[in-house]
């Protein structure tokens, strides 16, 4: 038997990889709940509990990702329907995304 014919052997197993499916989802978790005990006088920040010079560019990278998602959203949805509901559906992620823009223009950038 060979090393690797040994590896995937153990990795057969239905517990090993039930355990490594679900090790880091439990990992994530639990310092997912430190963060927030350790938050827990200001439940508002948890979201952005890094250093405070990285709150400006984590929100950026926040509202990026949120866009793209709003974008994409649309984007695959509207090839199934027909021309004038696409258009709605256009529509709708554009005002999203202006929403989005300019109650957060504020907050997006650091202070200084």
């Amino acid at each position: 038997m060979t090393p690797s014919t040994g590896l995937l052997s153990i990795l057969d197993n239905t517990w090993v990889r039930f355990f490594l499916s679900k090790a880091p989802l439990g990992f994530l978790t639990y310092t997912s709940v430190v963060a927030t005990y350790r938050a827990r006088s200001d439940p508002w920040t948890a979201p952005l509990l890094c250093a405070p010079e990285r709150k400006g560019r984590l929100k950026i990278v926040i509202w990026v990702l949120a866009t793209i998602l709003i974008i994409l959203f649309p984007f695959k949805l509207s090839s199934t329907m027909p021309f004038a509901f696409a258009t709605v559906i256009w529509s709708l992620g554009g005002i999203t995304i202006a929403i989005i823009s300019i109650s957060s223009s504020s907050m997006v950038l650091p202070k200084k």
